[in-house]
Protein backbone atom coordinates (compact mmCIF):
# COMPACT_ATOMS: atom_id res chain seq x y z
CA UNK A 1 0.00 0.00 0.00
CA UNK A 2 1.81 3.17 -1.16
CA UNK A 3 2.61 5.74 1.84
CA UNK A 4 -0.66 8.31 2.49
CA UNK A 5 -2.95 6.03 1.07
CA UNK A 6 -5.91 4.74 3.09
CA UNK A 7 -7.17 0.87 2.82
CA UNK A 8 -10.21 1.90 1.39
CA UNK A 9 -8.40 4.10 -1.60
CA UNK A 10 -6.13 1.19 -2.14
CA UNK A 11 -9.04 -1.03 -2.83
CA UNK A 12 -10.27 1.83 -4.93
CA UNK A 13 -7.44 1.56 -7.19
CA UNK A 14 -7.84 -1.52 -8.12
CA UNK A 15 -9.79 -2.83 -11.32
CA UNK A 16 -12.66 -4.86 -9.64
CA UNK A 17 -12.02 -3.43 -6.15
CA UNK A 18 -13.67 -0.36 -8.40
CA UNK A 19 -16.33 -2.45 -9.61
CA UNK A 20 -17.32 -3.87 -6.06
CA UNK A 21 -17.63 -0.25 -4.48
CA UNK A 22 -19.85 1.01 -7.52
CA UNK A 23 -22.01 -1.85 -7.64
CA UNK A 24 -22.05 -1.30 -4.03
CA UNK A 25 -23.13 2.22 -3.88
CA UNK A 26 -26.11 1.59 -6.36
CA UNK A 27 -27.26 -0.88 -4.11
CA UNK A 28 -27.29 1.23 -0.96
CA UNK A 29 -28.94 4.55 -2.71
CA UNK A 30 -31.64 1.99 -4.15
CA UNK A 31 -32.82 1.50 -0.09
CA UNK A 32 -33.40 4.46 0.15
CA UNK A 33 -36.51 4.15 -2.53
CA UNK A 34 -39.85 2.08 -1.92
CA UNK A 35 -40.23 -0.22 -0.80
CA UNK A 36 -37.14 -0.60 1.57
CA UNK A 37 -37.75 2.94 2.33
CA UNK A 38 -34.62 3.44 4.61
CA UNK A 39 -34.31 7.15 3.63
CA UNK A 40 -31.20 7.51 5.41
CA UNK A 41 -29.41 5.19 2.67
CA UNK A 42 -29.55 8.64 0.65
CA UNK A 43 -27.19 10.32 2.39
CA UNK A 44 -24.24 8.15 2.88
CA UNK A 45 -25.15 5.09 -0.28
CA UNK A 46 -22.67 7.28 -2.17
CA UNK A 47 -19.87 6.56 0.04
CA UNK A 48 -18.45 3.90 -2.15
CA UNK A 49 -19.28 5.45 -5.29
CA UNK A 50 -17.26 8.84 -4.14
CA UNK A 51 -14.64 6.55 -2.99
CA UNK A 52 -14.14 4.55 -6.20
CA UNK A 53 -13.75 7.81 -8.12
CA UNK A 54 -11.36 9.60 -5.63
CA UNK A 55 -8.33 7.53 -6.58
CA UNK A 56 -7.12 8.51 -9.98
CA UNK A 57 -7.93 7.07 -13.36
CA UNK A 58 -9.00 7.68 -16.60
CA UNK A 59 -11.72 9.44 -18.11
CA UNK A 60 -13.18 6.00 -19.38
CA UNK A 61 -12.75 4.14 -16.14
CA UNK A 62 -14.42 6.98 -14.08
CA UNK A 63 -17.55 7.09 -16.44
CA UNK A 64 -17.38 3.68 -16.25
CA UNK A 65 -17.59 2.94 -12.61
CA UNK A 66 -20.55 5.84 -11.89
CA UNK A 67 -22.51 3.85 -15.06
CA UNK A 68 -22.23 0.41 -13.46
CA UNK A 69 -23.49 2.17 -9.41
CA UNK A 70 -26.46 3.73 -11.74
CA UNK A 71 -27.38 0.55 -13.47
CA UNK A 72 -27.26 -1.29 -10.02
CA UNK A 73 -29.99 1.76 -8.74
CA UNK A 74 -32.13 1.74 -11.31
CA UNK A 75 -31.92 -2.32 -11.59
CA UNK A 76 -33.02 -2.60 -7.55
CA UNK A 77 -35.71 0.41 -8.07
CA UNK A 78 -37.15 -0.64 -11.03
CA UNK A 79 -37.23 -3.88 -11.51
CA UNK A 80 -41.15 -3.70 -11.98
CA UNK A 81 -40.32 -3.05 -15.57
CA UNK A 82 -39.62 -6.48 -16.18
CA UNK A 83 -43.04 -7.31 -14.69
CA UNK A 84 -44.68 -4.20 -16.77
CA UNK A 85 -43.81 -5.32 -20.40
CA UNK A 86 -45.34 -8.68 -19.91
CA UNK A 87 -48.44 -7.59 -17.77
CA UNK A 88 -49.28 -4.51 -20.41
CA UNK A 89 -47.71 -5.18 -23.78
CA UNK A 90 -47.69 -9.30 -23.16
CA UNK A 91 -44.06 -9.57 -23.79
CA UNK A 92 -42.01 -12.66 -23.59
CA UNK A 93 -39.74 -13.05 -20.30
CA UNK A 94 -37.00 -13.04 -22.82
CA UNK A 95 -37.99 -9.29 -24.36
CA UNK A 96 -39.06 -8.55 -21.38
CA UNK A 97 -35.45 -8.89 -19.15
CA UNK A 98 -34.35 -7.12 -22.62
CA UNK A 99 -36.40 -4.19 -21.92
CA UNK A 100 -34.89 -3.93 -18.50
CA UNK A 101 -31.48 -4.05 -19.34
CA UNK A 102 -31.94 -1.56 -21.70
CA UNK A 103 -34.11 0.72 -19.52
CA UNK A 104 -31.10 0.22 -16.58
CA UNK A 105 -28.24 0.76 -19.41
CA UNK A 106 -29.69 3.90 -20.51
CA UNK A 107 -30.35 5.34 -17.29
CA UNK A 108 -27.38 4.85 -15.94
CA UNK A 109 -25.71 7.21 -17.89
CA UNK A 110 -26.66 9.81 -15.41
CA UNK A 111 -24.57 8.42 -12.97
CA UNK A 112 -21.72 7.35 -15.64
CA UNK A 113 -21.20 10.94 -16.64
CA UNK A 114 -21.41 12.18 -12.77
CA UNK A 115 -18.20 9.60 -12.55
CA UNK A 116 -16.74 11.84 -15.21
CA UNK A 117 -17.25 15.03 -13.87
CA UNK A 118 -15.72 14.61 -10.16
CA UNK A 119 -12.60 13.17 -10.86
CA UNK A 120 -12.55 16.69 -13.09
CA UNK A 121 -13.73 18.66 -9.83
CA UNK A 122 -11.18 17.03 -7.60
CA UNK A 123 -8.12 18.39 -10.30
CA UNK A 124 -9.05 21.51 -10.88
CA UNK A 125 -11.09 22.88 -8.27
CA UNK A 126 -9.45 21.75 -4.80
CA UNK A 127 -11.17 22.47 -1.67
CA UNK A 128 -13.93 23.73 -3.57
CA UNK A 129 -15.05 20.07 -4.22
CA UNK A 130 -16.78 20.55 -0.89
CA UNK A 131 -19.50 22.53 -2.68
CA UNK A 132 -19.23 22.17 -6.53
CA UNK A 133 -19.28 18.26 -6.43
CA UNK A 134 -23.05 18.61 -5.09
CA UNK A 135 -24.19 21.37 -7.31
CA UNK A 136 -22.97 19.50 -10.09
CA UNK A 137 -24.77 16.04 -9.56
CA UNK A 138 -27.95 18.02 -8.80
CA UNK A 139 -27.30 19.88 -12.28
CA UNK A 140 -26.58 16.10 -13.82
CA UNK A 141 -29.96 15.12 -12.18
CA UNK A 142 -32.34 18.13 -13.30
CA UNK A 143 -30.86 17.91 -16.93
CA UNK A 144 -30.64 13.93 -17.63
CA UNK A 145 -33.44 13.02 -19.70
CA UNK A 146 -35.12 10.42 -17.39
CA UNK A 147 -37.76 7.91 -19.21
CA UNK A 148 -39.35 7.50 -14.99
CA UNK A 149 -37.96 10.59 -12.96
CA UNK A 150 -36.95 9.75 -9.36
CA UNK A 151 -34.54 12.48 -8.29
CA UNK A 152 -32.53 11.51 -5.00
CA UNK A 153 -34.69 14.09 -2.79
CA UNK A 154 -37.59 12.16 -3.11
CA UNK A 155 -35.91 9.87 -0.67
CA UNK A 156 -37.21 11.65 2.03
CA UNK A 157 -41.12 11.54 1.82
CA UNK A 158 -41.52 9.55 4.61
CA UNK A 159 -38.58 11.88 7.00
CA UNK A 160 -41.01 14.60 7.01
CA UNK A 161 -38.50 16.75 9.74
CA UNK A 162 -36.08 16.91 7.00
CA UNK A 163 -38.25 17.08 3.72
CA UNK A 164 -39.98 20.43 4.40
CA UNK A 165 -37.01 22.21 3.17
CA UNK A 166 -38.47 21.11 -0.35
CA UNK A 167 -40.41 24.48 -0.01
CA UNK A 168 -37.19 26.38 -0.07
CA UNK A 169 -35.11 24.64 -3.12
CA UNK A 170 -37.56 22.17 -4.34
CA UNK A 171 -36.71 18.43 -4.63
CA UNK A 172 -33.35 19.01 -6.39
CA UNK A 173 -32.70 21.03 -3.30
CA UNK A 174 -32.77 18.41 -1.16
CA UNK A 175 -30.84 16.29 -3.16
CA UNK A 176 -27.69 18.48 -3.17
CA UNK A 177 -27.98 18.45 0.56
CA UNK A 178 -28.16 14.24 0.76
CA UNK A 179 -24.84 15.00 -1.78
CA UNK A 180 -23.30 17.14 0.45
CA UNK A 181 -23.76 14.92 3.62
CA UNK A 182 -21.99 12.25 1.49
CA UNK A 183 -19.40 14.34 0.41
CA UNK A 184 -18.94 15.60 4.16
CA UNK A 185 -18.47 11.81 5.31
CA UNK A 186 -16.70 10.76 2.35
CA UNK A 187 -13.59 13.44 2.44
CA UNK A 188 -13.48 13.55 6.37
CA UNK A 189 -12.99 9.71 6.63
CA UNK A 190 -10.99 9.29 3.26
CA UNK A 191 -9.15 12.45 2.12
CA UNK A 192 -6.74 14.70 4.04
CA UNK A 193 -6.85 17.82 5.80
CA UNK A 194 -4.68 19.61 2.83
CA UNK A 195 -6.97 18.08 0.05
CA UNK A 196 -10.16 18.48 1.69
CA UNK A 197 -10.10 22.38 2.84
CA UNK A 198 -11.65 21.15 6.62
CA UNK A 199 -9.82 18.16 9.27
CA UNK A 200 -12.14 15.60 10.01
CA UNK A 201 -13.69 17.27 12.78
CA UNK A 202 -14.91 20.26 11.05
CA UNK A 203 -16.32 18.60 8.18
CA UNK A 204 -18.46 16.49 10.94
CA UNK A 205 -19.26 19.81 12.54
CA UNK A 206 -20.29 21.30 9.43
CA UNK A 207 -22.26 17.58 8.55
CA UNK A 208 -24.13 18.01 12.19
CA UNK A 209 -25.18 21.91 12.02
CA UNK A 210 -26.56 20.94 8.40
CA UNK A 211 -29.04 18.14 9.76
CA UNK A 212 -29.60 20.43 13.04
CA UNK A 213 -30.57 23.33 10.89
CA UNK A 214 -33.15 21.25 8.34
CA UNK A 215 -34.38 19.55 11.37
CA UNK A 216 -35.28 23.29 13.50
CA UNK A 217 -36.69 24.35 10.00
CA UNK A 218 -38.92 21.24 9.46
CA UNK A 219 -40.44 21.74 12.92
CA UNK A 220 -40.68 25.53 12.98
CA UNK A 221 -42.69 24.74 9.19
CA UNK A 222 -44.75 21.54 10.55
CA UNK A 223 -46.33 23.39 13.20
CA UNK A 224 -46.91 26.94 11.54
CA UNK A 225 -48.86 25.22 8.99
CA UNK A 226 -50.49 22.78 11.54
CA UNK A 227 -51.56 26.11 13.48
CA UNK A 228 -52.53 28.24 10.33
CA UNK A 229 -56.76 28.14 10.56
CA UNK A 230 -57.94 26.49 6.95
CA UNK A 231 -60.07 28.89 5.14
CA UNK A 232 -62.64 25.74 4.04
CA UNK A 233 -61.92 22.25 4.27
CA UNK A 234 -63.55 19.38 1.78
CA UNK A 235 -64.80 15.62 2.61
CA UNK A 236 -63.78 13.71 -0.26
CA UNK A 237 -65.11 10.50 -1.48
CA UNK A 238 -62.39 8.41 -3.30
CA UNK A 239 -63.08 4.56 -5.19
CA UNK A 240 -60.43 2.15 -5.45
CA UNK A 241 -62.19 -0.18 -7.83
CA UNK A 242 -59.13 -2.53 -7.94
CA UNK A 243 -59.81 -3.58 -11.72
CA UNK A 244 -57.15 -5.80 -12.67
CA UNK A 245 -54.93 -6.08 -16.21
CA UNK A 246 -57.32 -9.07 -17.25
CA UNK A 247 -60.63 -6.56 -17.31
CA UNK A 248 -58.11 -3.71 -18.93
CA UNK A 249 -58.07 -6.46 -21.88
CA UNK A 250 -61.69 -7.60 -22.27
CA UNK A 251 -63.20 -6.19 -25.13
CA UNK A 252 -67.01 -4.79 -25.87
CA UNK A 253 -69.53 -5.54 -24.20
CA UNK A 254 -67.29 -7.69 -21.47
CA UNK A 255 -65.70 -4.21 -20.33
CA UNK A 256 -68.85 -3.20 -18.15
CA UNK A 257 -67.25 -5.29 -15.34
CA UNK A 258 -64.82 -2.23 -14.93
CA UNK A 259 -68.08 -0.04 -14.80
CA UNK A 260 -69.89 -2.38 -12.38
CA UNK A 261 -66.77 -2.11 -9.98
CA UNK A 262 -67.35 1.68 -10.11
CA UNK A 263 -70.45 1.51 -9.49
CA UNK A 264 -69.98 -1.11 -6.00
CA UNK A 265 -67.68 1.55 -4.83
CA UNK A 266 -69.79 4.42 -5.33
CA UNK A 267 -72.50 2.68 -3.32
CA UNK A 268 -70.39 2.80 -0.56
CA UNK A 269 -70.09 6.31 -0.50
CA UNK A 270 -74.08 6.65 -0.51
CA UNK A 271 -74.46 7.41 2.91
CA UNK A 272 -71.45 9.25 3.56
CA UNK A 273 -71.30 13.28 3.34
CA UNK A 274 -68.80 14.66 0.49
CA UNK A 275 -68.22 17.44 -1.35
CA UNK A 276 -66.53 15.43 -4.14
CA UNK A 277 -66.34 11.88 -5.38
CA UNK A 278 -63.28 10.85 -7.30
CA UNK A 279 -63.18 7.62 -9.73
CA UNK A 280 -59.43 6.52 -10.79
CA UNK A 281 -57.95 6.73 -14.26
CA UNK A 282 -59.64 4.52 -16.50
CA UNK A 283 -62.67 4.73 -14.43
CA UNK A 284 -65.02 4.65 -17.11
CA UNK A 285 -64.04 1.51 -19.45
CA UNK A 286 -65.30 2.64 -22.81
CA UNK A 287 -64.69 6.04 -24.82
CA UNK A 288 -66.31 8.78 -23.13
CA UNK A 289 -68.51 10.43 -26.22
CA UNK A 290 -66.98 13.71 -27.04
CA UNK A 291 -70.43 15.32 -27.60
CA UNK A 292 -70.76 15.54 -23.97
CA UNK A 293 -67.65 17.72 -23.95
CA UNK A 294 -68.90 20.38 -25.53
CA UNK A 295 -70.70 24.49 -24.07
CA UNK A 296 -73.63 22.87 -25.25
CA UNK A 297 -73.72 19.85 -22.22
CA UNK A 298 -73.03 22.08 -20.00
CA UNK A 299 -77.03 22.66 -20.22
CA UNK A 300 -77.94 19.19 -21.15
CA UNK A 301 -80.03 17.50 -18.33
CA UNK A 302 -79.82 14.01 -20.41
CA UNK A 303 -77.14 12.87 -22.61
CA UNK A 304 -79.04 9.74 -23.94
CA UNK A 305 -78.66 6.08 -23.41
CA UNK A 306 -75.46 3.86 -22.60
CA UNK A 307 -73.51 3.91 -19.95
CA UNK A 308 -72.52 7.86 -20.56
CA UNK A 309 -76.31 8.34 -19.29
CA UNK A 310 -76.39 5.68 -16.72
CA UNK A 311 -73.47 7.85 -14.88
CA UNK A 312 -74.93 10.81 -15.32
CA UNK A 313 -78.39 9.60 -13.34
CA UNK A 314 -75.81 8.14 -11.07
CA UNK A 315 -74.99 11.41 -10.25
CA UNK A 316 -77.76 13.40 -10.23
CA UNK A 317 -79.14 10.99 -7.75
CA UNK A 318 -75.92 11.79 -5.66
CA UNK A 319 -76.47 14.82 -5.86
CA UNK A 320 -72.36 16.08 -5.56
CA UNK A 321 -69.44 17.04 -8.03
CA UNK A 322 -67.88 13.75 -9.68
CA UNK A 323 -64.50 13.59 -11.18
CA UNK A 324 -63.00 10.45 -12.81
CA UNK A 325 -61.00 9.19 -16.08
CA UNK A 326 -61.74 8.37 -18.93
CA UNK A 327 -60.27 8.05 -22.73
CA UNK A 328 -61.79 10.23 -25.41
CA UNK A 329 -61.86 9.81 -29.01
CA UNK A 330 -62.23 12.52 -31.12
CA UNK A 331 -62.87 12.89 -35.07
CA UNK A 332 -59.83 12.30 -36.99
CA UNK A 333 -57.01 13.76 -37.35
CA UNK A 334 -57.65 14.14 -33.69
CA UNK A 335 -56.14 11.19 -31.73
CA UNK A 336 -57.03 9.36 -28.89
CA UNK A 337 -56.61 11.67 -25.43
CA UNK A 338 -56.41 10.62 -21.88
CA UNK A 339 -58.90 13.05 -19.96
CA UNK A 340 -60.08 13.90 -16.64
CA UNK A 341 -63.64 14.78 -16.40
CA UNK A 342 -65.67 17.24 -13.94
CA UNK A 343 -69.73 16.50 -13.80
CA UNK A 344 -71.92 18.92 -12.17
CA UNK A 345 -74.06 18.05 -9.07
CA UNK A 346 -77.03 17.67 -11.73
CA UNK A 347 -74.90 15.30 -13.61
CA UNK A 348 -74.53 17.90 -16.61
CA UNK A 349 -70.76 18.33 -17.93
CA UNK A 350 -68.46 21.02 -16.21
CA UNK A 351 -64.88 20.91 -17.14
CA UNK A 352 -62.52 18.32 -19.13
CA UNK A 353 -58.89 18.80 -18.90
CA UNK A 354 -57.03 16.29 -21.52
CA UNK A 355 -53.55 14.85 -19.86
CA UNK A 356 -50.66 17.07 -20.92
CA UNK A 357 -47.82 15.03 -20.17
CA UNK A 358 -47.94 11.68 -21.47
CA UNK A 359 -45.72 8.87 -20.41
CA UNK A 360 -43.48 7.07 -23.01
CA UNK A 361 -43.61 3.76 -23.95
CA UNK A 362 -46.74 3.60 -22.45
CA UNK A 363 -49.74 6.27 -23.84
CA UNK A 364 -47.08 6.87 -26.94
CA UNK A 365 -43.84 6.01 -28.48
CA UNK A 366 -41.02 8.62 -28.54
CA UNK A 367 -40.07 9.71 -31.97
CA UNK A 368 -43.08 7.66 -33.24
CA UNK A 369 -44.39 10.99 -35.74
CA UNK A 370 -40.90 10.88 -37.15
CA UNK A 371 -40.60 7.40 -38.01
CA UNK A 372 -44.20 5.95 -37.91
CA UNK A 373 -43.49 2.53 -38.92
CA UNK A 374 -43.02 1.80 -35.10
CA UNK A 375 -46.68 3.01 -33.92
CA UNK A 376 -49.13 -0.27 -33.04
CA UNK A 377 -45.62 -2.41 -33.20
CA UNK A 378 -46.12 -3.18 -29.31
CA UNK A 379 -49.51 -4.22 -28.20
CA UNK A 380 -50.43 -2.11 -25.08
CA UNK A 381 -48.45 0.72 -26.33
CA UNK A 382 -50.85 3.66 -27.60
CA UNK A 383 -50.33 6.79 -29.96
CA UNK A 384 -52.21 9.23 -27.94
CA UNK A 385 -52.09 13.18 -28.77
CA UNK A 386 -51.18 15.28 -25.05
CA UNK A 387 -53.80 17.97 -24.22
CA UNK A 388 -52.32 21.67 -24.76
CA UNK A 389 -54.36 23.54 -22.49
CA UNK A 390 -54.15 24.30 -18.44
CA UNK A 391 -57.80 23.33 -17.05
CA UNK A 392 -58.57 24.25 -13.53
CA UNK A 393 -62.07 22.26 -11.95
CA UNK A 394 -63.72 24.23 -8.81
CA UNK A 395 -65.03 22.27 -5.82
CA UNK A 396 -67.20 25.20 -4.70
CA UNK A 397 -64.30 28.22 -4.07
CA UNK A 398 -61.84 25.77 -4.22
CA UNK A 399 -59.68 25.85 -7.39
CA UNK A 400 -58.41 22.27 -8.46
CA UNK A 401 -55.56 21.52 -10.44
CA UNK A 402 -56.89 18.00 -12.50
CA UNK A 403 -53.40 15.93 -12.77
CA UNK A 404 -53.41 12.63 -14.42
CA UNK A 405 -50.96 9.70 -13.08
CA UNK A 406 -47.50 11.17 -14.45
CA UNK A 407 -48.20 15.01 -14.51
CA UNK A 408 -47.74 15.18 -10.86
CA UNK A 409 -44.14 13.69 -10.77
CA UNK A 410 -42.67 16.88 -12.81
CA UNK A 411 -41.99 19.47 -9.78
CA UNK A 412 -41.10 22.14 -12.34
CA UNK A 413 -44.66 21.46 -14.77
CA UNK A 414 -46.77 21.20 -11.48
CA UNK A 415 -45.59 24.24 -9.71
CA UNK A 416 -46.26 26.26 -13.24
CA UNK A 417 -49.75 24.48 -13.68
CA UNK A 418 -50.90 25.70 -10.54
CA UNK A 419 -48.92 28.96 -10.19
CA UNK A 420 -50.99 30.09 -13.36
CA UNK A 421 -54.39 32.13 -12.50
CA UNK A 422 -56.26 31.77 -11.51
CA UNK A 423 -53.88 29.98 -8.76
CA UNK A 424 -54.77 26.45 -7.44
CA UNK A 425 -55.17 25.45 -3.90
CA UNK A 426 -55.62 21.69 -4.05
CA UNK A 427 -54.09 18.68 -6.69
CA UNK A 428 -56.53 16.21 -7.34
CA UNK A 429 -54.56 13.18 -8.83
CA UNK A 430 -56.35 10.17 -10.49
CA UNK A 431 -53.98 7.34 -11.34
CA UNK A 432 -53.64 3.40 -12.81
CA UNK A 433 -50.68 1.45 -11.72
CA UNK A 434 -52.17 -2.18 -12.01
CA UNK A 435 -50.19 -2.95 -14.64
CA UNK A 436 -46.95 -2.78 -12.39
CA UNK A 437 -48.59 -5.56 -10.25
CA UNK A 438 -47.35 -6.13 -6.23
CA UNK A 439 -44.04 -4.13 -6.61
CA UNK A 440 -42.18 -1.08 -5.91
CA UNK A 441 -43.68 0.66 -8.48
CA UNK A 442 -46.66 1.67 -6.72
CA UNK A 443 -44.82 3.52 -3.24
CA UNK A 444 -42.58 5.09 -6.32
CA UNK A 445 -45.28 6.93 -8.03
CA UNK A 446 -46.95 7.79 -4.71
CA UNK A 447 -42.81 9.13 -3.41
CA UNK A 448 -42.89 11.56 -6.64
CA UNK A 449 -46.42 12.87 -6.21
CA UNK A 450 -45.55 13.74 -2.10
CA UNK A 451 -42.84 16.18 -3.14
CA UNK A 452 -45.54 18.42 -4.36
CA UNK A 453 -47.21 19.05 -1.51
CA UNK A 454 -44.15 20.60 0.39
CA UNK A 455 -42.81 22.75 -2.57
CA UNK A 456 -46.30 24.21 -3.53
CA UNK A 457 -47.35 23.59 0.29
CA UNK A 458 -50.94 22.60 -1.24
CA UNK A 459 -52.85 19.62 -0.22
CA UNK A 460 -53.07 16.39 -3.10
CA UNK A 461 -55.70 13.80 -3.26
CA UNK A 462 -54.84 10.96 -5.35
CA UNK A 463 -57.45 8.36 -6.38
CA UNK A 464 -55.86 5.25 -7.84
CA UNK A 465 -57.39 1.89 -9.30
CA UNK A 466 -55.73 -0.42 -7.56
CA UNK A 467 -53.67 1.58 -5.11
CA UNK A 468 -51.86 3.50 -3.19
CA UNK A 469 -54.51 5.85 -2.74
CA UNK A 470 -54.25 8.48 -0.18
CA UNK A 471 -54.70 12.10 1.26
CA UNK A 472 -51.71 14.47 1.63
CA UNK A 473 -51.78 17.70 3.38
CA UNK A 474 -49.30 20.61 2.62
CA UNK A 475 -46.70 19.20 5.17
CA UNK A 476 -46.92 15.31 3.31
CA UNK A 477 -48.11 13.97 5.76
CA UNK A 478 -50.50 11.01 4.13
CA UNK A 479 -53.71 9.60 5.65
CA UNK A 480 -56.12 7.63 4.71
CA UNK A 481 -53.25 5.22 2.66
CA UNK A 482 -55.27 2.01 1.01
CA UNK A 483 -54.02 -1.48 0.85
CA UNK A 484 -53.02 -2.55 -2.08
CA UNK A 485 -54.89 -4.20 -5.11
CA UNK A 486 -58.23 -4.31 -3.01
CA UNK A 487 -61.32 -2.94 -3.78
CA UNK A 488 -62.14 0.01 -0.93
CA UNK A 489 -63.78 3.40 -0.63
CA UNK A 490 -62.24 5.88 1.51
CA UNK A 491 -63.43 9.31 3.23
CA UNK A 492 -61.40 12.23 4.00
CA UNK A 493 -60.51 15.33 4.19
CA UNK A 494 -58.65 18.22 2.62
CA UNK A 495 -57.69 21.64 4.67
CA UNK A 496 -57.31 24.39 2.30
CA UNK A 497 -54.93 27.44 3.53
CA UNK A 498 -53.71 30.39 2.47
CA UNK A 499 -50.03 29.44 2.77
CA UNK A 500 -46.85 30.76 0.27
CA UNK A 501 -43.84 28.66 -0.25
CA UNK A 502 -40.26 30.13 -1.85
CA UNK A 503 -40.51 27.78 -4.32
CA UNK A 504 -44.15 28.24 -5.40
CA UNK A 505 -42.50 31.51 -6.57
CA UNK A 506 -39.35 31.56 -7.58
CA UNK A 507 -38.97 27.36 -8.93
CA UNK A 508 -35.54 26.33 -9.64
CA UNK A 509 -34.34 29.62 -10.84
CA UNK A 510 -31.34 29.63 -8.12
CA UNK A 511 -30.34 25.95 -8.86
CA UNK A 512 -29.82 27.79 -12.74
CA UNK A 513 -27.88 30.59 -11.31
CA UNK A 514 -25.86 28.06 -9.03
CA UNK A 515 -25.03 25.93 -12.07
CA UNK A 516 -24.33 28.81 -13.77
CA UNK A 517 -22.10 30.71 -11.37
CA UNK A 518 -20.13 26.92 -10.81
CA UNK A 519 -19.64 26.75 -14.64
CA UNK A 520 -17.94 30.06 -14.44
CA UNK A 521 -15.51 29.33 -11.85
CA UNK A 522 -14.85 26.01 -12.97
CA UNK A 523 -14.04 27.36 -16.28
CA UNK A 524 -11.71 30.09 -14.73
CA UNK A 525 -10.04 27.56 -12.20
CA UNK A 526 -9.34 24.79 -14.87
CA UNK A 527 -7.67 27.87 -17.13
CA UNK A 528 -5.36 28.65 -14.53
CA UNK A 529 -4.50 25.34 -13.45
CA UNK A 530 -3.99 24.48 -17.63
CA UNK A 531 -1.73 28.19 -17.58
CA UNK A 532 0.03 26.78 -14.47
CA UNK A 533 0.80 23.10 -16.08
CA UNK A 534 1.80 24.91 -19.29
CA UNK A 535 4.16 27.06 -17.18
Amino acid sequence: MPKGESSIQFFARSKWGGVILSLLAGCLVALAFPDRNIWWAAGVGYLPLLAALHVQQSRRSAFFRGWLAGVALHAGCYYWVYHTMISMSSLSPGLAAICLVLFCAYSGLQLGLFGVIVPWIRRHSGSHALWMIPVWFTGVEYAFPHVFPWYLGNALYEALLFAQTADLWGVHGLGMGLMVCNILLHDSAVTSASRVGLNRKSALIALITLIALAGFYGQWRISSIVDAEPIRTHRIGLAQSNVTPEDKKRKGADRAIIFEKGLKRMSELESADVDLIVWPEGGYPYYFPTGMLTEEARVKKTVGPGYAGRLQKMVQQRGVPFFFGALTKPQPPRKLQNAMIQLAPDGSFEEVHFKRILVPFGEYIPFSDWFPFVKGKVKGIGDMEPGTERVVFRLGETVVLPSICYEAIYPAATRKFVMEEPRAQAIVNITNDMWFGDTSALGMHLMVQTMRTIELRIPLVRATNSGITAFIDATGTMTSITPRYEAVSVVDSIAIRDLVSVYSYVGDIPLGCAMALLIVVGWRRGRTHRQMDAA
